[in-house]
């Protein structure tokens, strides 16, 4: 059974509606009092990391909504605009990244890779009070989503490898597995670069067919077995600054929705969103030097000549974006602005510190 005849005979398809409506989608659940829908991620319920955010991201949205939605976990496609065009009545939480193959420009939102990014806290002012919201509120009606933040992943962990990256010639040629515009970056340090998994991103470095991988916090790196398969950790990889997990609605659903669900899921997914980053910002130190002293993982600045190409080519990948259309152009600008203030302030608070 592929994936999608297993998905149309699991929960996407069993969900009924409340007050007798037919079960399945023929029937939509946004005309009953209760929206009885799927919450579909690429994770796999219980496996920790990701999975968890999104098993608690679907308990508060229910509790937000004073029990008139009701979610069902589903596994399907990594990207919202993909599975949302084949399931419409259904949200999505995935990692913003697994969209920018609809269109690059969503990298800004999902968080740009090496010294383009920003810290969870200058990425939310921007969406919040400097604009980004509405433009990629703007990007995603284009592709028939309304897409929130819905979680953050606070800072990489880092490369790992199982032995050191010390040059460019230890990452040439080598299979490295990464997300969004990072993929880019890689690929222009002459990696494999890649941004599939087979199902098990650990056994896949374990027997060889990734050598290298970049896959969120610390904590989320111990949950998918990473440190028990490659002990050594290049600090900040090439998307220090984390990434966005975003929960997203197809537009028709969204707009369906009277107001109150409305503001419950925008409130929801933003307070999730500051939840997981500071949880994330609060354990990085702490699960670093757990796996330093429990699972023997060596962390290790990346020498300086990878560290100059990558930063080199994520100008020129950023720089390509923001020349390919009007959106384009107008997402760069404002998110350059909110770079700029925040950069800024951060000097500022320095020479007062």
């Amino acid at each position: 059974m592929n994936r999608r005849e297993f998905l149309q005979s699991s929960a996407l398809t069993a969900i009924g509606t409340a007050g007798g409506a037919t079960a399945g989608f023929a029937a939509p659940a946004y005309i009953t009092r209760v929206h009885e829908l799927a919450l579909i991620s690429t994770w796999h319920a219980g496996a920790g990391g990701y999975s968890d955010d999104v098993y608690r991201l679907a308990r508060r949205l229910e509790q937000a909504c004073g029990g008139r939605v009701k979610l069902h976990l589903a596994t399907g496609p990594a990207s919202s605009i993909t599975a949302l065009s084949q399931y419409s009545t259904a949200l999505h939480a995935g990692l913003e990244h697994d969209n920018v193959a609809h269109h690059p420009v969503f990298g800004y939102f999902a968080g740009l890779p090496c010294g383009f990014g920003l810290p969870f806290a200058a990425h939310h002012a921007w969406l919040t009070l400097g604009g980004g919201a509405a433009l990629w509120t703007e990007l995603g009606r284009k592709h028939a989503v309304m897409p929130f933040m819905g979680g953050h992943s606070g800072p990489v962990a880092g490369l790992w490898s199982k032995r050191p990256l010390l040059s460019l010639n230890d990452v040439a040629g080598k299979t490295t597995f990464t997300r969004g515009l990072a993929t880019d970056v890689a690929k222009g340090l002459g990696a494999a670069a890649t941004a599939s998994v087979t199902s098990n991103i650990a056994a896949d470095m374990e027997c060889g067919l990734t050598g290298v991988a970049e896959w969120g916090s610390a904590s989320v790196s111990l949950d998918a077995g990473l440190a028990d398969v490659a002990k050594y950790c290049a600090r900040d990889g090439l998307t220090p600054c984390g990434s966005i997990m975003s929960l997203s609605a197809s537009r028709d659903l969204w707009d369906r929705f009277d107001r109150d669900i409305q503001n419950a899921i925008r409130q929801t997914a933003g307070d999730e969103a500051r939840r997981s980053a500071a949880a994330a910002y609060a354990n990085h130190a702490i699960v670093r030097r757990a796996l330093a002293d429990t699972k023997s993982v060596t962390f290790y600045t990346l020498p300086d000549d990878i560290q100059t190409a990558a930063q080199r080519i994520s100008e020129a990948v950023v720089a390509d974006i923001a020349s390919r259309d009007g959106l384009s152009q107008r997402v760069n600008a404002s998110y350059l602005e909110a770079r700029r203030a925040w950069n800024a302030g951060a000097n500022k608070r320095t020479a007062v510190s």
